[in-house]
């Protein structure tokens, strides 16, 4: 375990996924999976947030709450942005015969659906 501490994983995490939502570009698939660690490395800075508590650590509500309410905001735009793309794109691999960039179940980019292991699937 890190022994940064409450806030410091709190900072982490609004810092990762505000990088993730500034550096994000559905066109550039590389772009897209730098986007998908930096969502990666929020979410462990999360799991050490919660985790600090379990070691005893207190923190004071209004230490915490904007940066909690932002980082809520962010994330829910990410949520929608993200979705959006994915739907698009399943458009697309549908319009296009299955041809178009896909993404697998772990999130991870698939160069095409057919080969992100969806054949036998029928929208």
């Amino acid at each position: 375990m890190n022994s940064a501490s409450p806030i410091e994983a709190l900072n982490d995490a609004c810092a990762a996924l505000r990088r993730a939502l500034e550096g994000w570009d559905p066109v550039d698939l590389k772009q897209v999976d730098r986007c998908s660690t930096l969502i990666e490395s929020a979410t462990l800075a999360l799991q050490r947030f919660q985790s600090s508590f379990a070691g005893g650590a207190r923190l004071a509500a209004s230490d915490a709450g904007l940066l909690l309410q932002q980082l809520a905001r962010d994330a829910k735009g990410m949520g929608r942005i993200v979705d959006a793309c994915l739907a698009f794109q399943r458009g697309l691999a549908l319009r296009l015969g299955d041809s178009a960039p896909a993404y697998g179940c772990s999130g991870a980019i698939a160069r095409t659906a057919s080969g992100a292991g969806f054949e036998g699937i029928e929208a």
